[in-house]
C-alpha cells in the first residue's frame, strides 16, 4: 500500500505514490489522530475512530517522544480514507528530515525505542528493560486563530465571523496580496468548525496536543 491510492469511500482520491522507506508495524504508539499503524523514516499511517479533522495537504508538526528522548519532524497529511464502518486511516508524510532525525526515526520504527547511547548501526533486537513506551503527539493548526475568535466561541460567532471574513477576502472582490490563500484557509477552517462532529473531534485533538506540550 502506498501513500496515495483511492477507495470508493475516501472522498480524496490521489495517485498511488510508494513510500520511500521501509515501514514497520507500530506497537503501542499513538498520536492525536489515533493509533499509529506503521512508521518509517519518511512517514506514518494512523488509524482513527471517526473521520479526522485533518484534510489532505494540511501541515502538522510531529513530536515523537519518550521520557528522555524527543524527535520533532514536520509532516503533511497526504490522504484520508474510510477503512471500516466508523474507522478511517490517515497517511502523514514527513519532509525536510535531516539525516540524524531520519536515522532516529528508523531506529524508532524498527525497535520501538531510540538507544540511549545514540543512533548507530549496532542496535539490540529487543529494547532494554528500562525502556518506556514511546508516545506521539501532534501540534495541530489553530483554526480558531484563523477567525481571531477564542476557542469557546459560540457557533453564531463563528458563523458571523466567517461570513465577514469570506466577504472581505473573496478573490473576486479583494486585491490584497495573499487574498486567495487567506480565503482558502478561512473556508477550510469553517468546513471543520461548522460541522458539530468534526468540530468535537478537532477540539479533542487540540486539547490532547495542549496537554502534551
Amino acid at each position: 500500500m502506498g501513500w496515495g491510492g483511492s477507495s470508493p469511500n475516501s472522498g480524496n482520491a490521489r495517485p498511488l505514490v510508494a513510500r520511500a522507506a521501509q515501514r514497520f508495524p507500530a506497537i503501542g504508539l499513538r498520536c492525536p489522530l489515533g493509533d499509529v499503524a506503521d512508521l518509517s523514516m519518511t512517514g506514518l499511517r494512523a488509524r482513527c475512530r471517526g473521520r479526522p479533522a485533518l484534510q489532505p495537504g494540511d501541515a502538522v508538526t510531529l513530536v515523537i517522544e519518550s521520557d528522555t528522548q524527543c524527535i520533532r519532524v514536520s509532516g503533511r497529511a497526504v490522504w484520508v480514507r474510510r477503512v471500516g464502518l466508523r474507522t478511517f486511516e490517515a497517511g502523514v508524510q514527513f519532509f525536510d528530515v535531516r539525516p540524524g532525525i531520519a536515522a532516529a526515526l528508523s531506529q524508532l520504527a524498527r525497535y520501538g525505542f531510540i538507544p540511549a547511547g545514540g543512533v548507530g548501526p549496532a542496535v539490540a533486537e529487543a529494547p532494554p528493560a528500562a525502556a518506556r513506551p514511546v508516545t506521539a503527539t501532534v501540534e495541530i493548526e489553530d483554526l480558531y486563530a484563523v477567525f481571531g475568535v477564542p476557542r469557546d466561541a459560540s457557533d453564531d460567532t463563528i458563523r458571523e465571523t466567517y461570513h465577514i471574513l469570506a466577504r472581505r477576502y473573496h478573490p473576486d472582490v479583494c486585491t490584497e496580496p495573499g487574498a486567495q490563500e487567506r480565503f482558502t484557509m478561512i473556508s477550510k477552517a469553517y468546513s471543520v468548525l461548522r460541522d458539530a462532529d468534526r468540530k468535537r473531534r478537532y477540539d479533542a485533538m487540540l486539547a490532547r496536543a495542549g496537554r502534551a506540550a
